[in-house]
């Protein structure tokens, strides 16, 4: 094991840290050229997001009924959603969606879910607003420990998205992306799978905002232990209470109510967050 930290600092020109094997490689793939993010003007960031409340959901189980047992956080822990709102009106927290085409006759294409920051020659933009700032991409949106040579894929892409009319439909079983969400004290990041958008687009002719959106999806009752577990001990003791309080805390409100290996009984909990995005310039990748 490398000394001095994970990969024992920083990694050569040209390599990345391996977190599990804790050391630097060099990767086998390369990172999208920088000329799809600037000559797309389909590019869209998101300007809310917020927990929803449990009545208000995706229909995840084919019930035709909303699905957020997550929703239940709020009743809870009125401030859960603060974080999250705060972190993308400030521009803390920018979130970048970039589809690799836009149609809106039902023809699928996919759209990558990025991470990225405020250009600097906008820095004093307000994030929130749907224009005036421009955006940067971070590099670590890509899985560059991909095993295969080629271009990096994005570590979130929405497959298949699909437009009919003015309504957007993208995701579904194979889509997972993490979310840090404060619960009780504490900000856990969550591993949401069978991630999936709905929402109501705004100009068929290019992909110019999105309203009345839900992102919604599963967390896996085992991947909300880990996430607690994952909490350092120092920030832990904080909140006054040890894990196994936590866990039975947090159990005791949200329990599964998806059953997604199929043998009936429920092993994930629903989730649905409110979204909107606006299209937005893409100047590159963030400077290193």
């Amino acid at each position: 094991m490398a000394e001095g930290g994970q990969c024992g600092g920083a990694c050569p020109n040209g390599e990345i840290c391996d977190l599990a094997a804790d050391k630097c490689i060099k990767p086998s793939c390369t990172l999208p050229e920088e000329k799809p993010f600037t000559g797309n003007t389909n590019n869209n960031k998101v300007i809310s997001l917020q927990l929803l409340d449990e009545k208000n959901g995706c229909d995840l189980n084919d019930d035709a009924s909303p699905d957020n047992v997550a929703g239940k956080i709020i009743g809870i822990y009125a401030a859960a959603n603060d974080a999250i709102k705060d972190a993308v009106k400030d521009g803390s927290v920018v979130v970048l969606m970039a589809p690799d085409a836009w149609k809106t006759d039902k023809t699928q294409f996919t759209i990558d879910l990025l991470l990225g920051d405020i250009d600097p020659s906008t820095q004093s933009c307000n994030p929130s607003a749907a224009s005036g700032c421009k955006y940067t991409v971070n590099k670590s949106s890509y899985d560059q420990l991909f095993s295969g040579k080629g271009t990096c894929p994005a570590l979130v892409t929405f497959d298949p998205a699909q437009v009919d009319g003015d309504k957007l439909e993208a995701g579904g079983n194979q889509q997972v992306f993490n979310l840090s969400l404060p619960v009780v004290g504490l900000q856990l990041v969550l591993k949401i799978s069978r991630a999936q958008i709905v929402g109501t687009v705004a100009d068929q002719d290019g992909w110019k905002s999105t309203k009345d959106a839900m992102l919604c999806g599963v967390i896996g009752k085992d991947d909300l232990e880990k996430a607690i577990d994952a909490v350092p001990d120092a920030v832990l003791n904080q909140t006054g209470f040890d894990k196994a309080t936590i866990k039975s805390l947090i159990g005791g409100v949200l329990k599964p109510d998806i059953d997604t290996d199929g043998d009936k009984d429920p092993d994930a909990i629903s989730i649905a967050l409110s979204m909107e995005t606006a299209a937005t310039p893409v100047t590159g990748y963030a400077k290193d």
